[in-house]
């Protein structure tokens, strides 16, 4: 539709506005059009994320910093809920070996892993040199969330929903 206005416009009009203004539009139209399923899809994963991060953060009471409890869930999440102590899914193994060319066959390369993704570079605007625990753990989450795909960050969306740890638990100590 962009491109077909331009090109009317283009074709009626473009003698009377200088170049400086066409390559302006050309540059604005080439970005949203060439990269708008991308664009799309980071803003359904960052709409989904927030969405998860917020159900943390009003149902858990802790000093505002979730991303603890957010890593050590997807980390579960992407073991299919079993404890890495014990075995490694092939859903974990692919997804490391995916996106960081890591082989995790124990939880001895989780802890390597962990330790290689912290000492990659990372910029926060809400990193604070007092807390580095809660640096390091916003930045895990970071870097597990980000690597999923859209359908993975659906589906991990969809499993915190089900946990069922966001409702209050009538009867639970009757």
């Amino acid at each position: 539709m962009v491109i077909k206005i331009l090109d009317l416009i283009n074709r009626d009009i473009q003698m009377y506005l200088p170049d400086e203004l066409w390559n302006k539009i050309y540059m604005y139209t080439v970005v949203v059009d060439k990269h708008r399923s991308k664009l799309l899809l980071d803003i359904r994963k960052a709409y989904m994320i927030k969405q998860i991060e917020r159900q943390y953060r009003n149902d858990w009471i802790v000093d505002n910093d979730v991303s603890e409890w957010l890593y050590n869930d997807i980390m579960l999440w992407l073991n299919e809920e079993k404890a890495s102590l014990f075995m490694i899914t092939n859903k974990l193994k692919e997804f490391c070996s995916r996106n960081f060319y890591l082989i995790i066959e124990d939880n001895d390369d989780i802890d390597a892993m962990e330790i290689f993704l912290l000492n990659l570079p990372y910029m926060s605007i809400f990193a604070s040199k007092s807390k580095r625990d809660v640096i390091n753990s916003k930045k895990l989450w970071d870097y597990m969330v980000y690597h999923l795909k859209e359908d993975e960050t659906y589906e991990f969306h969809k499993w915190v929903n089900k946990l069922r740890l966001f409702q209050e638990n009538e009867g639970l100590y009757e």
